[in-house]
C-alpha cells in the first residue's frame, strides 16, 4: 500500500481559496511566492489566478430558489465608462 505523501493534492475549489488567502492586501506577491505559500506549482499557480482574474472581470451569476432547486442567470454586461460616453 503507497504512503500518503506529507503534500496532499488539493482540488480545485481548495486551490482557489488558498491563493486567496495567500494573496496580500497592502503589498505585492510574486507567482513564485504564492506557489509557494499554497504548496501549488508555478504553472498550476498562473492558470488558476489566470481564471480567477477572469471571472472576476464578467458579470455576476444570479442565483435564484426555485422550490427545492437552484436556478442560474448573469447579469446584464456593465457598460464601460467609454460606452457611457457613446449616443447612438
Amino acid at each position: 500500500m503507497a504512503e500518503k505523501s506529507e503534500k496532499s493534492r488539493k482540488n480545485s475549489e481548495e486551490l482557489m481559496k488558498a491563493i486567496m488567502e495567500a494573496l496580500p492586501v497592502r503589498s505585492l506577491a510574486s507567482v513564485s511566492g504564492l506557489a509557494e505559500a499554497v504548496g501549488a506549482s508555478w504553472g498550476t499557480t498562473r492558470r488558476y489566478l489566470s481564471i480567477m482574474i477572469w471571472l472576476q472581470a464578467q458579470p455576476s451569476i444570479i442565483v435564484t430558489r426555485y422550490g427545492r432547486r437552484e436556478l442560474f442567470k448573469r447579469e446584464p454586461a456593465r457598460r464601460s465608462k467609454k460606452e457611457e460616453g457613446r449616443h447612438e
